[in-house]
């Protein structure tokens, strides 16, 4: 972003001196990879932000079905409240989950 910046205000500041030697173009195809790099870096960002909040919002209901699976396999019995009472547990779980990547994003965004 400072690059096109610094581009873009060369640009406006020299735009006589460009125009008359034609170097319009030149300036152009700068200016775009700048943006095409910036697109890139903003499309990636966005991409594992939106697929950490997925895994990490269907995590508790993954950890609670699992943990539920397991314990009937190790021959115990589920009782209601054994059920209920795991499930409100876990359920307290969902809101720090939640805002695990968005701190992750944030700390990326501040490198």
């Amino acid at each position: 972003t400072d690059q096109r910046i610094r581009l873009a205000s060369e640009v406006l500041q020299g735009i006589r001196l460009i125009k008359m030697q034609a170097l319009e173009t030149h300036f152009l195809k700068r200016l775009m990879s700048y943006r095409m790099s910036e697109l890139v870096i903003a499309k990636t960002s966005s991409n594992t932000r939106a697929l950490l909040h997925l895994l990490l919002s269907v995590a508790p209901t993954a950890l609670f079905g699992a943990t539920m699976f397991t314990y009937a396999l190790c021959g115990h019995t589920l009782s209601p409240s054994k059920v209920f009472g795991s499930l409100a547990l876990f359920n307290q779980l969902r809101f720090p989950l939640l805002m695990y990547p968005i701190v992750l994003s944030q700390l990326a965004d501040a490198k």
